[in-house]
């Protein structure tokens, strides 16, 4: 899953002409404590790398979430 949402993200960024990223924290609800968001990112990363998008501290486009008790999704446009 986490392959095909890199995936996904590599081609939006084709599709503005750049080819990195700055990764937020993923960081989960406070009535559902979670400690998952660092690991998350991290194998994130990783499937990013595979699809040659540099992770960096500072980019044009960036990328956070929040974690949601199974079974609820939330989208945010911030």
């Amino acid at each position: 899953e986490l392959a095909e949402l890199a995936k996904s993200i590599k081609g939006f960024l084709d599709s503005h002409s750049t080819d990195s990223i700055a990764m937020g924290q993923f960081n989960g609800p406070a009535s559902f404590p979670s400690s998952a968001g660092p690991g998350l990112v991290q194998m994130l990363t990783e499937e990013l790398q595979k699809q040659n998008v540099t992770v960096k501290t500072r980019a044009e486009f960036g990328l956070k979430g929040e974690l949601q008790p199974r079974g609820q999704i939330a989208v945010a446009d911030d």
